[in-house]
């Protein structure tokens, strides 16, 4: 009859094999995801940013249908952290609106063309600038 040895050791050096295997997997995984979602937050930011910077378009429309002299004006922050500049320029009849938000990091910016043609106020342009 053959004597069989134990190798209590063997068992041990599987499970720490096992455990490190599984440790880089899911290191891995949570590197992919917190990539993701720092990619994903900038992202938004960026859509937040550009809707700032549309919103200032459309607050220089309504104040020019009021006040055909609105110049412009700088829209503080009250609700997000998105500075909006909005610029009017022209004569009378020809106007361009240039609407700048910007964050931190990210600046967005909209150009629209209006005219006044018999007291009628027409959007001829609208553009992203960047």
């Amino acid at each position: 009859m053959k004597r069989i040895r134990n190798n209590p050791g063997q068992a041990f050096i599987t499970l720490v094999l096992f455990v490190a295997i599984a440790m880089s997997v899911i290191s891995g995984t949570i590197i992919i995801i917190v990539v993701n979602s720092f990619g994903a937050s900038l992202s938004e930011k960026s859509i937040l940013v550009h809707q700032s910077a549309e919103n200032g378009i459309e607050n220089a429309l309504v104040h020019l249908l009021r006040d055909p002299d609105y110049a412009g004006e700088t829209l503080s922050p009250i609700i997000n952290s998105y500075n909006t500049v909005i610029s009017v320029t022209g004569n009378d009849n020809n106007k361009t609106i240039v609407s700048t938000a910007s964050s931190s990091n990210i600046t967005k910016a909209i150009t629209a063309k209006i005219i006044y043609n018999n007291n009628v106020m027409t959007v001829t342009y609208w553009q992203d600038s960047q």
